[in-house]
């Protein structure tokens, strides 16, 4: 099994020290977060994320682990795909082991024409929920996430012609319940992240306030559980590889089994939970 691992509240190291701590480094393939500053970023407000320097790349690749750029916005246009800092920064760190992650088709071209080493996969802000559109999708794209919804659909999944090209969640929380008014949550982030953009380039007012965690009247988040999908049964069906948005549950759920004393009872190291399975 494999796992890509959000660095949004997360050091990149810290996600490496993670997996090292239960000798479980080889299960770690990217590490996922922003090129700092681009606007083609999407997927998280900028004042949500932790910064870090993009040094951290090589450190990773040094140990066989590859870092995935969210360039994710869904309202790009040409001007932004030039940008000299974005280009700068893919053209250092293009190579098999890192990848981009995608929305929009136009950035899609782009990666594929002017940076083709990369690993390119089709985020799941596409919102390719059926299994007809994630084989379209994979023929397209090197991996294809789906949103964490296409997990319960048993009959979707074993209709995926190419399931070890797909990306599910192993941990989701707040997409559990927005439905499809998440692609209005998405237009808002990407615009943040361009009017930053604005900002530097033409001096126009930005107020990272606006953009901070925009949260709608019909926003569920608050409402929202974390969950902790079960990998095991979808790993049977196929599906390697998983997305990780809460490295904490992870850890509590994966690496360690905890009672509601907060005992620890095993750890991965010694007992896999998915190899006896303990995880339902």
């Amino acid at each position: 099994m494999n796992f890509t691992v959000s660095a949004r509240y997360h050091h990149p190291m810290e996600i490496v020290k993670l997996f090292e701590k239960y000798d479980a480094l080889s299960e770690l393939k990217h590490v996922f977060g922003f090129l700092f500053e681009s606007p083609l970023n999407g997927g998280r407000p900028r004042g949500l994320c932790k910064t870090y320097s993009m040094d951290v790349i090589d450190e990773l690749n040094a140990r066989g682990i590859g870092y995935s750029f969210t360039l994710s916005n869904t309202t790009v246009a040409e001007e932004h795909l030039e940008d000299a800092h974005t280009n700068r920064i893919l053209e250092r760190f293009e190579h098999p082991l890192n990848g981009v992650i995608v929305a929009n088709d136009r950035v899609a071209e782009y990666i594929r024409a002017s940076y083709p080493n990369y690993l390119l996969r089709a985020s799941c802000i596409y919102d390719f929920v059926e299994a007809d559109d994630i084989n379209r999708a994979c023929e397209s794209f090197d991996e294809v996430a789906v949103f964490p919804e296409v997990n319960e659909k048993f009959e979707t999944l074993r209709a995926i012609d190419k399931p070890e090209k797909v990306v599910l969640f192993g941990t989701s929380v707040c997409l559990n319940l927005c439905g499809k008014k998440r692609a209005k949550h998405y237009y808002i982030l990407g615009q943040d992240h361009i009017a930053y953009y604005n900002h530097i380039n033409y001096g126009i007012s930005y107020k990272e306030r606006d953009y901070y965690n925009p949260k709608m009247e019909w926003c569920l988040a608050e409402k929202s559980k974390p969950k902790f999908h079960d990998i095991e049964r979808l790993a049977a069906m196929g599906f390697t590889t998983f997305k990780i948005t809460q490295p904490d549950l992870f850890e509590s759920v994966y690496f360690k089994h905890e009672d509601v004393g907060g005992n620890v009872k095993w750890h991965a190291h010694r007992l896999n939970p998915l190899r006896t399975g303990r995880v339902r």
